[in-house]
């Protein structure tokens, strides 16, 4: 099942994310260069197709806010504005419209654009409200994974924090902390463009008096393995379903809802044995650990759900655009699990996870245990692929709204969870599933 999650990684699309490792190297000559008229008209013909394709592109931003933007956008524009700088405008252009599956794809374009010595030299992690070294990279003997910065290059790191999240999409717009889902991937790459490229860097930590002057990187590989918060304790894959009888417990582990083919019938065949086990074996807790799963087929997430329903339920409401049986009643399963369930969610949680989880909380069907999800009842979808005519930056645009049943949950926040529970840096650092342990001893102390 690796082969596919590896392909739909680079968007938040209705198909799904994920941590599979991608690499990237820097190409330092890759540069073309533009005129101020070709850079201005890719402006316009993006601003326009972004207002005229997407359902609501008002909804989390006001029509003059929007118009603004890219009036400012087109002004910073000279003869002399380089490629990087210009994505990063259209970048907060298509963030403004606050859709998740509206995006440039990730970080990933922009990484190719600037060379490692331009990049900020390690790996951050915004938590709870504050940055932290998460990998010091060539840095290492100048201070340790965990410390605390406050700023760079002078800059405030809150201050930091709020301009690169103008420039990530997120359902929900602007305040949606789900953003730092992407800051924490592409760190090194966000605080390159935000402080405008500089060549050297120097940052203020919270235990020391003195700024601490970087050495620069020679090359960076870019891979989404390694940052992410959730152990391997269970699964080191996509999908897992493990039975642990010794705790009368089970763990199914998912971290991606999109499967076809041959996966499909594989993803199926698992739930259907692995429920009829726990039936079996009279197993009374359910661990689902949807962490990090972006989405995926809205009929996967509806199968899992006919296991977890003690009565008949409708997934979509009537006139989204998709399969009929999705608006109509599903049946639960004759196996369906009818004993306790805790459901691990972060901001990875987007797309059609987060419908799962809008059925989960609103029929209280388990204690949700994390942070607040990336994704809620409600997301726009059916993108098309804009390819701007002078630049060739793409763009994903979503064309169509997909909402679930769950009724009175904001559009602008994601699910919130029953228990929140978020890793500090040091559990991080350490390697210790602070949400997954959570769980244990909630199930331990029962």
């Amino acid at each position: 099942m690796k082969k596919i999650y590896c392909l739909l990684i680079l968007i938040s699309t209705i198909s799904c994310n994920s941590q599979k490792k991608e690499s990237n190297k820097n190409n330092t000559n890759s540069n073309p260069t533009f005129t101020k008229i070709e850079y201005i008209s890719d402006i316009d013909e993006l601003a326009n197709t972004l207002t005229e394709t997407h359902p609501y592109p008002y909804d989390n931003i006001s029509k003059e806010d929007f118009w603004k933007t890219v009036d400012n956008a087109k002004n910073k524009i000279t003869e002399k504005t380089t490629l990087p700088e210009f994505i990063w405008y259209c970048s907060e252009i298509v963030a403004n419209i606050g859709c998740s599956h509206t995006t440039l794809g990730a970080f990933l374009q922009e990484s190719k654009l600037i060379p490692a010595e331009l990049l900020f030299p390690m790996e951050l992690r915004w938590i709870d409200g504050k940055m932290y070294v998460s990998k010091p990279l060539v840095n290492e003997d100048k201070l340790k994974p965990g410390s605390e910065v406050i700023s760079i290059n002078g800059v405030n790191v809150k201050q930091l924090k709020e301009d690169i999240f103008k420039h990530i999409s997120a359902d929900g717009g602007k305040k949606r902390e789900s953003k730092k889902k992407y800051f924490n991937f592409f760190s090194p790459y966000y605080i390159s463009y935000s402080l405008n490229f500089p060549k050297e860097y120097d940052i203020k930590l919270a235990n020391k008096k003195s700024v601490v002057k970087l050495r620069q990187l020679k090359e960076y590989t870019f891979t989404w393995e390694g940052k992410n918060g959730y152990s391997k304790t269970y699964c080191d894959d996509i999908l897992c379903f493990e039975i642990v009888e010794n705790q009368n417990l089970a763990v199914l582990t998912m971290r991606s809802f999109f499967y076809e083919d041959e996966d499909l019938d594989n993803y199926r065949t698992l739930i259907d044995k692995k429920f009829k086990e726990i039936k079996e074996k009279g197993i009374h807790n359910l661990i689902i650990d949807v962490r990090g799963n972006g989405g995926g087929q809205s009929f996967n997430a509806a199968f899992l759900l006919r296991y977890l329903m003690p009565k008949p339920f409708t997934h979509f409401v009537k006139g989204t655009p998709t399969r009929e049986s999705s608006m109509n009643p599903m049946n639960p399963f004759e196996n369906a699990f009818s004993g306790t369930t805790y459901v691990l969610q972060d901001a990875g949680c987007g797309s059609s996870t987060g419908h799962f989880l809008s059925l989960v909380k609103y029929h209280k069907l388990a204690t949700i245990i994390g942070e607040e999800s990336g994704g809620t009842y409600l997301c726009n979808d059916g993108s098309r692929t804009l390819k701007l005519k002078n630049t060739g930056i793409s763009c994903r645009i979503a064309r169509v709204t997909f909402a679930t049943t769950a009724k009175n949950l904001p559009k602008d926040r994601g699910i919130i969870p029953d228990q929140i529970v978020i890793q500090d840096i040091q559990d991080f650092v350490n390697n210790n599933d602070t949400v997954l342990n959570y769980a244990l001893k909630l199930i331990k102390d029962k």
